[in-house]
């Protein structure tokens, strides 16, 4: 909310008009074909999470439910929204609801870990910014070890055996017996192995290299002096951002996050508005693709 209002005041709206005319269309395509490559990518993990379950969706399948998840998307909050989509998609035949929301929780926990990871990574890698944003890293610190502590607690509890069960006896202690059990009777202790887990952990890195590099593309579009390390972190913290559900699709979340960091990196807040109209009109692109599987789906 509060970026909303930064974007609503601080912006200069016939600016942001203007600083369409000069996007370069064949960088624009070449963002939205990384874009896609997200979506086979994402696909090709849930294939790989779902393997020998009693969910029987093939890759196609798959990936078809993720751009229609995406149409869906429109009209929900933020990213939780999109997974809503995407469970009831692919569970529509009523079997398996539990372990696929599991399923995306484990998705989304390795996503997340790579999201975090190459948010701070650039400012080790690369230390020499502005002042401004020297001085917005300690901010991000609160936030950032939180999450990621979160985020590994729950790798391991899905990947290893002994993590679940000590929950288990953990949680019996604290709350009563009965809603321990019928909220962790269904926790797959042990579903995910470890050959998984480092499969799934080499393809949300590349999903998150894919995803930078579609921001890049986006900025070389508009001739803005950005680097793919300025582009990673900018693409953690806006993802981030969005996964909180208080935008539709990200709406307003997004650009204001990007106008705020542009300013912070000496830029125009109008250029990181454009960025984030165009990173939205890709969404537009591809919940389009949805919104046409999902009629043929219904026709059929």
């Amino acid at each position: 909310m509060l970026l909303s209002v930064y974007l609503a005041v601080k912006v200069d709206w016939k600016v942001i008009a203007d600083g369409f005319s000069g996007v370069h269309p064949i960088e624009y395509l070449i963002s939205i074909g990384f874009a896609v490559a997200v979506s086979c990518s994402l696909a090709g993990k849930y294939l790989i999470l779902i393997k020998d379950s009693i969910i029987a969706r093939s890759y196609g399948e798959l990936l078809k439910i993720n751009f229609i998840s995406r149409f869906y998307a429109l009209f929900l909050p933020s990213a939780a929204g999109r997974e809503a989509a995407r469970w009831y998609q692919v569970t529509k035949n009523r079997t398996g609801r539990s372990f696929f929301f599991f399923t995306i929780v484990y998705e989304r926990m390795a996503s997340l870990f790579f999201i975090l990871g190459f948010g701070i990574l650039p400012f080790f890698i690369q230390p020499d910014y502005p002042e401004s944003i020297e001085a917005l890293i300690p901010r991000l610190w609160p936030l950032f070890i939180p999450m990621m502590g979160t985020v590994l607690f729950v790798l391991i509890l899905y990947t290893f055996r002994m993590p679940g069960i000590r929950l288990k006896k953990i949680l019996k202690k604290i709350f009563p017996v009965n809603a321990v059990e019928t909220i962790m009777q269904k926790f797959p202790d042990g579903r995910v192995s470890v050959n998984t887990f480092f499969l799934m952990m080499l393809l949300s890195m590349a999903s998150q290299v894919l995803f930078i590099a579609r921001l890049y593309f986006l900025f070389r579009a508009m001739d803005l002096p950005l680097s793919l390390f300025e582009a990673a972190w900018i693409a953690s913290i806006t993802l981030v951002l969005q996964i909180f559900p208080i935008s539709f699709a990200g709406l307003g979340v997004r650009e204001g996050a990007l106008a705020y960091i542009f300013v912070l990196l000496n830029l125009s807040p109008e250029k990181g508005v454009v960025v984030g109209i165009l990173f939205f009109s890709q969404m537009l692109i591809l919940a389009g693709v949805g919104w046409v599987l999902n009629v043929l789906e219904t026709e059929n």
